[in-house]
C-alpha cells in the first residue's frame, strides 16, 4: 500500500479508500455516491466507504468496536475511524497496510498536507476508534 495524502479537507475516507484500492484519490472519489459534495460539505460514513469498496468489487463491512479487538485491527487492508475528538474535529479514517497505519493527513492541522505511515500506538493518546472496516 503507497500513501495518499488527502486533498480536500474532508477527503480522509476517500483517500484510505484509494490506499486500499491502490488507485488515486480522484479515481477514489469517482467511487463515492456524491463524492464531489460530501467531500466538501459533510465528509463520510463508514457505510459510504463500504459502499465505494463494494462497487470496487471488494466485500467489506463495518462495525463499531469496544476495546482493542486485536485481530480486527492488525488486517492488511483494514480502514478504522478515529471517533471526533479535539485533535480531529470531525473524526479520521486510517488504513491499515504492512508499513504500520496510512494516515492521509499525518500533520493535521497543517494546511501543507503529507501522508505516511505510522504505529498505532502513537494514535491511541487520541479516542480509541468506534468503527471498524474489514473484510
Amino acid at each position: 500500500m503507497k500513501e495518499i495524502k488527502q486533498k480536500d479537507l474532508l477527503g480522509c475516507g476517500v483517500a484510505c479508500t484509494a490506499a486500499v484500492l491502490n488507485i488515486s484519490y480522484q479515481e477514489a472519489l469517482s467511487l463515492f455516491r456524491e463524492g464531489k459534495v460530501k467531500v466538501a460539505e459533510t465528509g463520510f460514513y463508514c457505510r459510504d466507504i463500504v459502499e465505494a469498496l463494494r462497487s470496487a468489487g471488494l466485500n467489506y463491512e463495518y462495525k463499531h468496536i469496544k476495546g482493542v479487538q486485536k485481530m480486527e485491527m492488525h488486517s492488511r487492508g483494514t480502514i478504522v475511524f478515529l471517533r471526533k475528538s479535539n485533535k480531529y474535529p470531525a473524526g479520521h479514517f486510517l488504513s491499515r497496510s504492512e508499513n504500520g497505519w496510512m494516515d492521509p493527513w499525518l500533520n493535521y492541522p497543517h494546511k501543507d498536507i503529507q501522508a505516511g505511515f505510522m504505529l498505532f500506538s502513537q494514535y491511541l493518546k487520541t479516542p480509541f476508534p468506534a468503527r471498524v472496516l474489514n473484510r
